[in-house]
């Protein structure tokens, strides 16, 4: 059995295959470039949503280098406190900076902590003790100390005045200064419980800040330096985390573009990632394979079209040379008596009649590869148009030794072909079983059924077949089973070519198979067409 499915360069069957097929690339499959596999490892981030977490990171970044930051001046008044540097006022307005702080940190620490565990009072440890006395009292019970006790001791008349007008309160803030000594008292109420906070500061003498301003510009550069590190490690990790899954793509793109544009057309892309490059690399590997189809299907015509002008010219020059040497007996008064001349006429006349029988096949088999601009297509009912290209046919049929034998059903078989194709695919076939019949008559059957959802066209003769061997060249143009039969009088070599080229315009496939114990057999599938 052999199954003829011709591809023309027109695209009559109009595939319009748009995906890969499974295991189309076996060489990347081996490569564990396509596969199960490598959709599994394909599973990874998109670059959609890296761009997204990218413009994510971007807004919580400055975020996360400002809390970098503050951790960073924190550490740095910690080891600067630990190293046994203080700071002490030299002034009122330093006084009253100083003693936002404590209210900030004192007061945070006790509404968190009730139960007077003052964790962050570690910052007081800044204060110069000499110069300076922090207390914290719970009901009138001390909860925390800090610095020179005997400042407290040695308060002036005014700054006890002030103490004692705020003793009577539950709440308030008052200041008290003297020449040589600030004061600040603050009450207020946390969860129910009364808290005071007395800072004694002893002014100090004017002095020199070189050690604080010291450690200040190491902090700022140890901050500055940690900064433009984060900047240049958060940019790096971010142009890696986007570009690195652009960039290679793309330039694996552009080297297998310049490859094909050099006529390497058995490049192919391997990417195993399921991402937005995955549809431009699968188009890009069919693009690569149907411009490497369409070359090898190019070249295949090429050699079918100097293999056809070879036969043509040497069944053209045939007949003509016959023509020729008649002629020239004619000229030459060769054919001397009158029964001799209608001889050479006769021979001239049926030589004629073959070569306008090959040009008109020839002319037929053009307009075939036309498609349907030169043949065009229509509404048809197969079983009723059968039916009629037998009766008009059966005469001449019979008077070339074929008797042929329809079995078609009476309900519509529509389908979109030609009655003109169809016509001449029947003659085709009945006149090869004819010519090449081994008995007085050849039988000829043609039984139509709808199969599958599609319509069926059996036809078979009881003739001497063919060779399985032969079977995929019967289409071919000018292949004769018989190299002996290659004169045009045993047909123009391109009758089944017709055949197989029309089922095709007709979008149908021609199979051909031996029959036992002998014929041939021709199988056509036709698409069904709804009724307009």
């Amino acid at each position: 059995m052999f199954a003829v499915e011709y591809k023309d360069p027109y695209n009559f069957k109009r595939r319009g295959q748009k995906t890969l097929p499974a295991g189309y690339f076996p060489e990347l499959s081996e490569k564990g470039l396509m596969g199960p596999s490598a959709l599994f490892r394909g599973r990874a981030m998109n670059i959609k949503n890296r761009l997204i977490l990218s413009h994510i990171l971007t807004f919580f970044i400055p975020i996360v280098m400002t809390f970098f930051v503050f951790l960073l001046c924190a550490g740095g008044l910690a080891v600067f406190a630990h190293s046994g540097n203080h700071i002490y006022a030299e002034n009122v307005n330093q006084f009253q900076r100083i003693t936002m702080v404590l209210h900030h940190v004192v007061f945070r620490n006790l509404r968190n902590h009730p139960d007077g565990n003052l964790s962050g009072m570690w910052l007081m440890g800044l204060l110069d003790p000499d110069y300076n006395c922090i207390m914290v009292s719970r009901e009138g019970q001390a909860v925390y100390t800090y610095g020179n006790l005997s400042l407290a001791e040695g308060m002036t008349p005014e700054i006890k005045e002030t103490m004692a007008s705020l003793e009577q309160g539950s709440s308030g803030v008052r200041y008290a200064s003297s020449q040589k000594q600030n004061y600040f008292m603050e009450k207020q109420v946390v969860k129910g419980r009364v808290y005071s906070l007395h800072y004694f500061n002893r002014i100090a003498p004017p002095a020199s800040d070189e050690v604080f301003e010291h450690a200040l510009h190491i902090t700022e550069l140890v901050c500055a330096l940690s900064l433009l590190a984060f900047i240049l490690l958060s940019s790096w990790f971010l142009s890696r985390f986007v570009l690195h899954h652009i960039i290679p793509p793309l330039k694996e793109l552009q080297h297998a573009s310049e490859r094909i544009q050099e006529g390497d057309l058995g490049v192919r892309i391997g990417h195993g990632r399921q991402d937005e490059f995955r549809p431009v690399v699968d188009a890009f590997n069919l693009m690569a394979v149907k411009l490497q189809d369409s070359l090898n299907e190019r070249e295949r015509q090429e050699e079918n079209r100097k293999e056809l002008i070879a036969s043509i010219s040497h069944d053209i020059r045939t007949p003509l040379t016959a023509i020729k040497a008649y002629v020239e007996g004619l000229k030459d008064n060769v054919a001397s008596t009158p029964e001799k001349r209608k001889q050479y006429l006769d021979v001239i006349d049926h030589k004629t009649e073959d070569l306008n029988r090959m040009v008109e096949q020839l002319f037929l088999l053009s307009k075939i590869d036309l498609g349907e601009r030169a043949v065009p297509m229509k509404l048809l009912d197969l079983g009723q148009t059968l039916r009629t290209i037998a009766s008009e046919n059966d005469l001449h049929w019979q008077q070339a030794g074929a008797a042929v034998k329809m079995a078609v059903p009476e309900t519509p078989v529509f389908i979109r072909g030609s009655t003109m194709l169809l016509e001449r695919i029947l003659q085709n076939l009945v006149s090869n079983s004819a010519k090449y019949r081994t008995l007085p008559e050849a039988e000829v059957h043609c039984h139509l059924a709808v199969e599958d959802g599609r319509a069926v066209l059996h036809v078979w003769d009881n003739g001497p077949g063919v060779p399985e061997q032969l079977l995929h060249r019967l289409t071919d143009p000018f292949f004769r089973t018989d190299k002996a039969r290659s004169h045009t009088a045993d047909g123009s070599g391109i009758g089944l070519t017709i055949v197989a080229r029309s089922m095709a315009v007709m979008q149908g496939t021609l199979q051909i198979e031996n029959v036992t114990p002998n014929g041939l057999s021709f199988t056509m599938t036709f698409p069904l067409a709804k009724e307009e």
